[in-house]
């Protein structure tokens, strides 16, 4: 058997065991992709992401951003993702890994301090779709 022939054997066999953990272990809840991909009102996986880091001492300023964004619909919420992923994968690998997709969580809240005795209370996780 050729090398190429054993590593697109090997392959195959990673895909369908992939999918056999997948059928394996039910998950509940809402899934997160199709989610955002409603929000959007297209395939989210198709489209190119941008992205924006913030700096630490900024992340009250951006909270509060988002906050005053979201005042202006009626219909905002936050949603978290779960499973532990957002910490290892961007918003694009989340909404097009075809294994694992990530199901709608909690969201994370973190203290941020806004001055030198005080704190608030801000998303410790944030994409924008």
């Amino acid at each position: 058997m050729e090398p190429n022939d054993r590593i697109s054997e090997l392959l195959l066999t990673l895909k369908q065991v992939m999918e056999a953990a997948g059928r394996a272990s039910p998950q509940t809840g809402q899934d997160f992709t199709d989610l955002v991909s409603a929000h959007l009102g297209c395939d989210a996986s198709s489209l190119p992401v941008l992205s924006e880091d913030v700096v630490a001492h900024r992340f009250a300023d951006w909270d509060v951003a988002l906050e005053h964004l979201a005042a202006q619909d009626p219909q905002a919420r936050a949603v978290g993702v779960g499973g532990g992923q957002q910490h290892h994968q961007s918003l694009g690998d989340l909404v097009s890994t075809e294994y694992g997709r990530p199901r709608v969580g909690q969201v994370e809240y973190m203290q941020v301090p806004t001055g030198p005795d005080s704190q608030r209370q801000a998303f410790g996780f944030v994409h924008l779709p």
